[in-house]
């Protein structure tokens, strides 16, 4: 009796098929050797003449500086809306507190009457 299908495939993939004519590949790019005189320009190329290197610094400075201010005034604008907030709230809840201390002055009051007659 032949296996079931399903052992026969996960048979082909744990073993699977190589093309012994064809070459191993190693999954990488081209291994075309690059010229020695190209490599110290591209090195060159990529880094920035000295002077540059300090103007950059100066501007990333100032612009890390500009970025602090900005976050701190946006930060401190939703401080204050956070706060004005929180003090509408407490004026609402005081109004609650309020009304609901004269509820019960009022409840008290009609039930000592009651008991009194």
């Amino acid at each position: 009796m032949a296996p079931p299908k399903a052992q026969r495939a996960s048979d082909f993939f744990r073993h699977g098929r190589r093309d012994k004519t064809r070459p191993e590949q190693d999954g990488g790019g081209s291994h075309s050797p690059t010229p020695a005189s190209d490599q110290g320009s591209d090195t060159e190329a990529l880094q920035p003449p000295p002077g540059d290197i300090s103007l950059s610094e100066a501007k990333m400075a100032a612009m890390l500086q500009k970025l602090r201010s900005s976050m701190k005034e946006d930060i401190q604008l939703a401080v204050d809306d956070i706060r004005r907030e929180v003090h509408e709230v407490g004026t609402r809840l005081n109004a609650l507190e309020e009304k609901t201390d004269d509820l019960c002055q009022a409840n008290d009051a009609r039930w000592n009457r009651s008991k009194r007659a």
